[in-house]
């Protein structure tokens, strides 16, 4: 990414983070919806492969719209965030596997994962009405953090787009930590930081295999 729309990027997490860490609530719910539009734009721009171009643009997509439901308060908006992120991740699995190998072995870091978490501190915590789409939602974003690792690691941006999607699955733990697992604190600031970050190293780290 060029330098200016990467520093552009980090003052605009930095002022939502600060919104958090101030507990000043314009700052932090003016600033959320407009992190993944700015990346949105990147790459729209990006003069990339237009095939992976359009898939990495519906993942920052489905991101954006499930940042705006998960923005309102309400079991239902809560399921409709996390089917809008489901499909974020549908599409970083069908990107990630454009330039993957099979290597069988590296699912198991991310099984453990989702068994430590699951059966350990959300365990029996979560309401019946949100298990399914909870366990469907840990599969599929393990999943994506698995075929991250698959890529080739040779290409350019393979460390960041790994580290980026295993942050990714870190924040949506520290979500269900928060909401179902008897909180964690700092949350939100843990949670935005970590997203925040996670979503621009997959794009910038997938944006140089494409350039």
């Amino acid at each position: 990414m060029m330098t200016k729309v990467t520093i552009g990027y980090f003052i605009l997490l930095t002022f939502h983070l600060m919104g958090i860490s101030l507990a000043y609530a314009p700052l932090s719910a003016t600033t959320k919806p407009l992190l993944m539009p700015y990346l949105i734009v990147l790459v729209w721009n990006h003069k990339g492969g237009i095939k992976s171009r359009w898939i990495l643009f519906l993942a920052l997509l489905f991101s954006w719209i499930g940042d705006l439901f998960l923005m309102l308060s309400g079991e239902q908006h809560f399921i409709f965030g996390l089917a809008a992120f489901f499909c974020a991740q549908v599409c970083y699995i069908r990107l990630f596997l454009m330039t993957s190998s099979w290597r069988p072995l590296f699912f198991l870091p991310f099984l453990c994962f989702a068994a430590l978490l699951l059966g350990g501190p959300l365990d029996g915590k979560i309401p019946p009405p949100l298990q399914l789409p909870l366990y469907a939602y840990t599969g599929v974003i393990c999943l994506m953090g698995y075929t991250a690792s698959l890529r080739q690691p040779l290409l350019p941006g393979y460390a960041a787009v790994l580290i980026g999607a295993i942050l990714f699955i870190l924040s949506d733990s520290f979500i269900a930590l928060n909401r179902f697992g008897g909180g964690v604190q700092g949350a939100d600031l843990w949670i935005m930081f970590s997203y925040g970050l996670a979503q621009y190293l997959i794009a910038s780290g997938w944006l140089k295999q494409s350039s």
